[in-house]
């Protein structure tokens, strides 16, 4: 039986976020009415992926809680979300975005670089079957709503 991964996961869910953005900057530059669906549609999926994340994964048992390095991932999805909400403002005011959603990217792919290769491999090293199988239920489930 193949063990139960939540890097796995997310290294899906991280391809599925980047894409979106990457969608989102392409739009930018062809069609506005386009950008703005491309941007919603990141939105709330990054929304939801911060969601599963410290709900599901963060908040799961004390040996998760007590990782130093979530201080540091909680702090930029704060900086994640100030970007969102720039990127939006422009948008509203019919302003470039595009200095702003550069920045994004790069701020975001280092972010999930952190993720992939300090927290999520721990996670899934610290943490037996049953407690990575839980994990990815209730990730599951949240996706589904």
């Amino acid at each position: 039986m193949k063990k139960k991964s939540v890097l796995r996961f997310m290294l899906v869910e991280h391809g599925n976020l980047r894409e979106l953005l990457a969608k989102f900057r392409k739009d930018s530059d062809e069609d506005l009415k386009r950008a703005l669906n491309s941007f919603e549609r990141f939105k709330d999926r990054h929304g939801k992926h911060v969601f599963i994340e410290e709900k599901a994964v963060f908040n799961f048992s004390s040996k998760v809680k007590k990782m130093q390095i979530l201080k540091i991932i909680i702090k930029q999805h704060r900086e994640i979300l100030k970007f969102i909400r720039k990127i939006e403002s422009l948008l509203d005011d019919e302003k470039d975005a595009t200095p702003v959603t550069a920045n994004l990217q790069e701020f975001l792919k280092a972010h999930i670089r952190l993720e992939e290769k300090k927290f999520y491999p721990v996670i899934d090293k610290e943490l037996n079957d049953k407690e990575r199988e839980k994990i990815l239920k209730k990730i599951t489930r949240i996706m589904k709503r």
